[in-house]
């Protein structure tokens, strides 16, 4: 409002009026979201559609301008988004805390404030829990070196029910770095930027540098373990974040360098959308 003086009673009218066009608007995005959970119903599609959230989201920060704060602008549409996926289905979140701890805060700001979530002792009783149904999907620690039988292992040796990872978990308003992995029985969707999970096992140590040097500059992360396994036997075994959308069975793994032969095994474990701002 461009006045010399500004009338504060006129300016609290302007926002009421906003307010009640936004209120409008949410109501109606609730009626076509009745409509979208009908359809749903129709072919059982699965109500929470990680690939779907993020392409909305990136959308609003290509769209967003002006002194509104971008990370409040996300909270928001995650609520909203929050919001539509209970309206279609019971959605339950399982997670489990690190000796760190913010666990809960992750699951509000990923799900929203008012997802339910259930919190569990172990990595393995939140993808028992979501492998079972009691929860719609799990959050799980992001990977590190070395880590004494590490979750994704599971999804190597007992990738069962059309579980994998399918997204990511950024925490406040950080949208590059994932804090942790989403896990649930929903069906891979490309988005344009993406990043895809394999698990590969070895005969011996392999470390990032030679990951790169064999994979090329698809590969975003490598976290390798090496010793007793989930499966019950000693192994080295490597997790790889590899940039780009692969469909499980793919050929991706073609390594480019004859000096690694150790190869005893590699599976899809699946992908996840990059974050608003990760490349």
């Amino acid at each position: 409002m461009a006045k010399d003086k500004i009338d504060l009673s006129e300016v609290r009218e302007e926002i009421d009026e906003v307010d009640s066009k936004i209120l409008e608007l949410l109501m109606r995005r609730a009626e076509i979201v009745d409509d979208v959970r009908a359809a749903k119903l129709a072919t059982n599609t699965v109500a929470y559609r990680p690939g779907r959230e993020a392409q909305v989201l990136r959308r609003l920060a290509l769209l967003h301008k002006g002194n509104f704060p971008l990370a409040a602008l996300i909270r928001i549409w995650r609520e909203i988004m929050a919001a539509s996926v209970a309206m279609q289905q019971d959605f339950r979140c399982a997670f489990c805390d690190s000796e760190a701890g913010g666990g809960e805060a992750l699951v509000k700001d990923n799900f929203g404030v008012m997802t339910q979530m259930s919190k569990y002792a172990s990595p393995d009783e939140v993808i028992s829990a979501v492998r079972n149904g009691e929860c719609s999907v799990g959050l799980l620690p992001k990977p590190i070196q070395n880590e004494l039988r590490p979750w994704w292992q599971h999804f190597y040796f007992k990738l069962e029910h059309e579980l994998r990872i399918c997204g990511s978990a950024f925490s406040g308003s950080n949208f590059s770095s994932p804090e942790a992995l989403i896990i649930g029985k929903v069906p891979p969707e490309e988005t344009g930027a993406d990043s895809t999970y394999f698990v590969i096992e070895h005969d011996r140590s392999f470390e990032d540098v030679e990951a790169e040097k064999i994979f090329g500059e698809l590969v975003m992360d490598c976290v390798s373990i090496a010793g007793p396994t989930i499966g019950g036997y000693s192994a080295y075994f490597s997790l790889l974040k590899i940039k780009g959308f692969y469909l499980e069975g793919s050929e991706f793994f073609e390594p480019k360098s004859e000096e690694f032969i150790g190869l005893t095994g590699c599976k899809c474990i699946g992908s996840a959308p990059l974050g608003i701002l990760e490349k």
